[in-house]
């Protein structure tokens, strides 16, 4: 079972704290061409159990960012998005056909950044779908660096502490 809509609010707008340590996997240990970080979130003075803050850079693609805030499904091996904002990434985005109308069958091209919410992937009873943010809406918004971008998510999703995530590993390579 996927979380309900109500858990998913309750985590999605509480005051968040990302709890360190803050490092960086890098491409060779996570074995894709990716460095990624996660880490554990704190609400209310407790742990809530599966709910965590990933991030990803893409050492090729010095503007290539993703952050996502994740929480563990009750019944499987496996996580549900509840949010994630993709900045310049490198493949083009096609939403399905349900949701709010206005984005149903968006085509998104690459490189334009845009944010998944749950709230755009509900079902017609009002229910977190198992696909968690296959939806997704453009942004306006000019994420032109790492700290920009995490400033705003963390604004977004209402995380108290993203400063203190560094950035990532050195990107890229000198020819």
């Amino acid at each position: 079972m996927v979380i309900s809509r109500a858990e998913a609010e309750e985590i999605f707008h509480a005051k968040k704290t990302l709890v360190g340590p803050f490092r960086w996997i890098s491409p060779s240990k996570s074995g894709r061409d990716q460095s990624c970080m996660e880490c554990m979130i704190e609400m209310d003075s407790a742990f809530p159990r599966g709910v965590f803050f990933r991030a990803i850079a893409y050492p090729r693609f010095l503007e290539t960012f993703t952050f996502q805030l994740d929480c563990d499904r009750i019944e499987a091996r496996a996580h549900i998005t509840l949010y994630r904002l993709e900045v310049k990434p490198l493949r083009q985005h096609t939403n399905k056909f349900y949701g709010p109308e206005e984005i149903q069958g968006l085509r998104i091209p690459s490189g334009q950044s845009h944010e998944h919410n749950f709230r755009d992937n509900l079902t017609e009873k009002g229910e977190l779908r198992d696909n968690g943010c296959a939806q997704a809406r453009s942004l306006d918004a000019s994420l032109l660096d790492f700290a920009t971008a995490l400033e705003f998510v963390c604004a977004k999703i209402n995380v108290a502490n993203g400063s203190d995530v560094p950035n990532p590993p050195s990107q890229g390579a000198l020819i």
